[in-house]
This record gives structure tokens, sequence and C-alpha cells, in this order.
């Protein structure tokens, strides 16, 4: 359907970890590279440390309204988690693995499991062979997503939820569109009086004529200081007409 549309296909996809979304997204775009968003698996990879590791209560509540905050061990395999999935080889991704295992076995057993046999659509060293533009993560989608959920009042309606949804909301944009028309079809701001506008007035938004004619003022105000320069008078002679015409339009919009 994109290709008989004339849409592009994309050149990246990036997915949650949903085995059955992943295998979709393969059986589609057999040919384009696919990865997993990084920001879905630190937000897993974090609870399962956390849970693993600890956290510590706060006696009040910090900045951030936070009652509780990760404990050292936590926050220690953290940061060597984030040293593997940046690491710029495979030889310093290993190494870093190792490390993991020495912190934590059990974690580092949950991560060897869930996470690293997927680790050339997660870890930089793989995922730098392809054109991403720093954006690993879907949380922008997300966002959207959640937007869209709120807007429609519910996260597994149909197309017809979708339809019965949008109808009412097009018909109010296009009442709101039209009902502005009609205004600034009939109210005609007394700036734009100018026959200089006699042509486009009521057919062009009145915001963009506003716009134009309060740039059209400037620039004539600008020729007009220009033939008022003491200096300039004597090259500007030969144009005396047009400094009349100037400084008499000059007159009619101020």
């Amino acid at each position: 359907m994109l290709t008989d549309n004339g849409v592009k296909l994309p050149r990246l996809i990036i997915t949650d970890r949903d085995l059955d979304f992943m295998d979709v997204t393969k059986d589609v775009f057999p040919a384009i590279p696919r990865l997993i968003s990084r920001w879905h698996a630190n937000q897993c990879v974090e609870a399962r440390v956390r849970e693993a590791l600890g956290e510590v209560d706060l006696a009040k509540p910090d900045f951030f309204k936070r009652t509780k905050v990760n404990a050292w061990k936590t926050n220690a395999f953290l940061g060597a988690y984030d040293a593997a999935m940046h690491a710029d080889t495979e030889g310093d991704f290993e190494r870093r693995r190792g490390v993991l295992r020495q912190l934590h076995s059990e974690v580092a057993e949950h991560l060897d499991d869930k996470w690293w046999k997927y680790k050339e659509k997660l870890v930089k060293c793989w995922a730098d062979k392809y054109i991403h533009f720093g954006r690993l993560d879907t949380r922008t989608v997300d966002a959207v997503h959640a937007n869209i959920e709120r807007w429609l009042d519910t996260s597994n309606g149909s197309l017809l939820t979708l339809l019965q949804k949008l109808v009412p909301w097009w018909k109010s944009a296009v009442n709101a569109v039209r009902s502005d028309a009609q205004r600034e079809a009939r109210d005609v701001p007394l700036g734009l009086c100018d026959p200089a506008f006699s042509c486009v007035v009521k057919k062009i938004n009145v915001h963009a004529l506003n716009e134009t004619h309060r740039v059209w003022t400037r620039a004539i105000k600008h020729v007009h200081d220009c033939y008022a320069d003491p200096t300039k008078q004597q090259q500007l002679k030969p144009c005396t007409g047009a400094s009349r015409e100037v400084t008499a339009v000059l007159a009619s919009t101020s």
C-alpha cells in the first residue's frame, strides 16, 4: 500500500521488544533493518535490577518527589549495564558483559536470556552500522500514543471507535474555519482599507495581510528615511519624483 501511494519505505524500524510486532515487521519489511528501543530496554532492565539489588528509603521526598532511590549496588550494576550498551567494539562488549557477571550473576543471566540475545539490535557497536541519527528509542512515539489514547478515552478501541470520535471533531473544525472565513469577509480592519489591498482583502487571511501591511509600512519608512538623509540627498536628486510618492504613501499609512 505504501509503494502504491508513492510513500517511501522507512530506512530503519525501531520497536519495543514485542515478539509479535517484531515478527510482523520482519515479514512485512524483510529488507529494512530493525532495532529495539533502547529506552524500552533500559526501563525493563532497571526495574529488574532494582528488584534484585534494592532501593533506599528517603527521610523525606526529594526534589523530584521520590520517596525511594536506587541502592548503590543497583546504580553500580546499571552503570556497568550502560557501559555494555555503549560498547564501541564486540570485544569491549564481551569484557563489560563479564563485569556484569562479577557484580551479580543472577541479573547478568537474566540479561543474557532476555536482552543480549538481541544485542545486534541494541548495543552501540552493532546499532551504529545503520543510519539512525541518534534516535534509538520509541519514547516520543509512546508519548504521542498516550495523548491519542487520552483524547479517544480508550486504549483498545477499534477503527469504528476512532471514526466515531473523529467525525464530530472534523465537523467542528470545518464549522470553525467557515465561521472565521465569513467574519473576515464581512469585517475588514481599518488598516486594510488601503487601495493597495483592494484586490486581496476578504480573500486572504487577515493575519497574513496585517503582517504584510506591517512589513510594507516599515519598508516604505526605511526608503523615506533614506531620502531625508542629507548625506544621500545629492545622490538621490534624480529620484525626487519617487521621493514625493514615497512621502505621500507614508502619510496615507500613518
